[in-house]
C-alpha cells in the first residue's frame, strides 16, 4: 500500500476513536471507577468494532490491489506465449524479468490512478457484503 493510502487509512482509523472517546468521554482517570466500568464497556465494543471494521477495509484493500497487480504482470506472459505457441527457459527467464520491469515501471508511473480504482473497488466490495465476505473467506 503507499503512503497517501495507509495514510488515509490511519486517519479514517483515528478519527472513528476520536469520534467514539468523544461522544463517551472515556478517558482514563477521568471518571470515577463504578461509572468507567460501565461506560468504558460499550466504548471498548465499538472501539473494537472499529479496529475490526478498519482491519477488514485493509485486508480488502491489499486482496484487490494485488489481484489487479496480478493481472497486469500475467497480461504481457499471457500474450508472448500465445504469440510463440511456446517458450524455453531462456525465453521465461527474459520474459519473467521484461514482465517484471514493465509491471513496476506501470505501477510507479500510474500509482495514482491504481489506488483510486482499487479504492472505489473496496467502496464497491463494502456496500456488497456477500461479495465482501466471499473474497475475504477464500484470501
Amino acid at each position: 500500500m503507499s503512503n497517501s493510502g495507509e495514510e488515509k487509512l490511519i486517519q479514517g482509523l483515528r478519527e472513528d476513536l476520536e469520534k467514539i472517546l468523544a461522544e463517551f468521554n472515556c478517558m482514563p482517570g477521568n471518571i470515577s471507577k463504578d461509572i468507567e466500568d460501565e461506560k468504558c464497556g460499550r466504548v471498548r465494543r465499538l472501539m473494537r468494532q472499529a479496529f475490526l471494521s478498519t482491519i477488514q477495509t485493509y485486508r480488502l484493500y491489499f486482496i484487490v490491489r494485488s489481484v489487479f497487480l496480478s493481472l497486469l504482470s500475467s497480461i504481457p506472459f499471457f500474450f508472448t506465449v500465445l504469440i510463440l505457441g511456446s517458450i524455453n527457459v531462456v525465453q521465461t527467464i527474459i520474459l519473467g524479468v521484461s514482465v517484471f520491469v514493465f509491471s513496476l515501471a506501470f505501477t510507479r508511473l500510474f500509482e495514482n490512478y491504481i489506488i483510486k480504482l482499487v479504492q472505489k473497488i473496496v467502496t464497491i466490495l463494502q456496500r456488497h457484503k456477500r461479495a465482501r465476505d466471499f473474497i475475504l473467506k477464500i484470501a
